[in-house]
């Protein structure tokens, strides 16, 4: 099966996500050491976003725990996100950060499906103790335009377009949550 019959096989998974009452005010970021303490305590809920062009995807080769290694690009949601907010927020943070003018609209992100991962290591101290996390993982067709302005910024060493056969045929090079 070729790169663009493969997206058309995924599963698409139903939006079902609920605001209930007021739109929430959405949280601030915690001091480090009260972070620290959460991520002992919490499973942190991230959103990751896997951009396709032409049937490829395009992962990228981390500098920072919990994965130094391949992986999808994305992070933490702010309380009273949807996923879609979520994804275009973080995606314009890690492959977009130096052009103010791109805005992704969230309808265009399609829900791939949920992870649960358990690290055994992450960026904050002690970095021993790890984290919990659940990856809302969301796709997004990139535009001739976006494909032509990535840009990403200091957590990735490098970036890769590959097909998703290539990840499935090569397993074990990849973390197993991208096979």
């Amino acid at each position: 099966m070729d790169a663009t019959n493969y997206w058309q096989s995924v599963t698409v998974h139903t939006n079902t996500q609920f605001i209930t009452g007021k739109e929430p005010e959405v949280g601030g970021l915690l001091p480090d050491a009260v972070y620290s303490q959460a991520l002992d305590s919490f499973v942190i809920a991230c959103v990751d976003i896997i951009p396709t062009y032409i049937g490829n995807m395009l992962i990228g080769l981390r500098s920072w725990e919990p994965q130094p290694d391949w992986w999808c690009f994305g992070g933490r949601m702010y309380k009273g996100e949807l996923y879609q907010a979520a994804a275009a927020r973080n995606l314009k943070r890690e492959l977009f950060y130096t052009l103010d003018e791109i805005e992704f609209d969230p309808s265009r992100f399609t829900l791939m499906g949920i992870y649960n991962l358990i690290w055994d290591e992450r960026a904050q101290v002690p970095v021993e103790n790890g984290c919990h996390t659940i990856s809302i993982t969301m796709m997004l067709p990139l535009t001739d335009s976006e494909f032509a302005s990535l840009h990403p910024n200091e957590e990735y060493r490098e970036t890769r377009w590959i097909t998703p056969s290539e990840i499935i045929h090569s397993s074990d090079v990849y973390h197993p949550c991208l096979v």
